[in-house]
């Protein structure tokens, strides 16, 4: 429907996994009328790119049927082109790297459309309260939000689904867990500090393992192959 509006649409995308179903699902939009395959579609992102040749030369050892999932009027980005892309305000898609916005391509992406009316920017997966992602999610419309080191004003339309989210229920991971019978370590190495404790905790009451470790910038981990060997602290600042 923003595509129908003649909306600049911007979509942050994970480069593994996620890039590639986006695309796909972009494609089925075409296939199925309705989007229009007049309407260009740009993506941005090295890895991305480099991750999508492997999913269509056959790297991966993918059927071949399943190959073909690029979406029609597809052109690569690179810095030639990008500033360009950024300053036209006409109706297009452009996937970028990274899916929180924080990084890549999409660092420059976000600044740039959020202060448009006529933008889209549209999130695919979960975002961090710190990402650039996050922050436009806690902002209302109209407000201020630091982003990329600059002040704007969020005029844009955001929006938030989670359908390529790579991320387990914790419920899922537990059972999964208990399937072992001779655990020895689990590390708990991703999301937000608060989450990774809790999480922690919830594996040490009811997980059978002889240690649950929090893995962040705080702590070196030694690891055998029976386990835990030992720990120290490690010399980053702590973020």
């Amino acid at each position: 429907l923003a595509a129908r509006d003649g909306k600049i649409i911007h979509i942050p995308v994970l480069a593994v996994g996620r890039t590639q179903e986006a695309l796909y699902f972009i494609r089925n939009l075409q296939k199925d009328r309705f989007l229009s395959t007049d309407v260009s579609i740009f993506y941005d992102g090295k890895l991305g790119m480099k991750n999508t040749k492997l999913f269509t030369n056959g790297s991966l050892h993918i059927k071949e049927s399943m190959r073909d999932f690029l979406p029609q009027n597809l052109t690569w980005v690179d810095k030639t082109i990008r500033q360009a892309l950024i300053e036209d305000n006409g109706c297009k898609i452009i996937l970028s790297t990274s899916g929180m916005g924080s990084y890549g391509p999409s660092r420059m992406y976000i600044p740039a459309f959020v202060e448009r009316p006529n933008a889209l920017i549209h999130f695919t997966c979960y975002t961090t309260p710190t990402s650039l992602g996050g922050k436009l999610k806690q902002a209302g419309q109209n407000e201020k939000v630091e982003i990329a080191g600059m002040v704007v004003r969020k005029k844009a339309e955001v929006k938030y689904t989670t359908e390529f989210s790579s991320h387990s229920k914790a419920d899922v991971e537990m059972e999964f867990l208990k399937k072992f019978k001779r655990l020895q370590c689990v590390l708990v190495t991703h999301g937000e500090n608060e989450s990774k404790e809790m999480f922690a905790s919830r594996i040490l009451d009811n997980v059978h393992t002889k240690n649950v470790c929090i893995f962040d910038r705080r702590n070196y981990f030694r690891i055998g192959p029976y386990g835990l060997i030992k720990t120290h602290p490690a010399k980053f600042p702590i973020l």
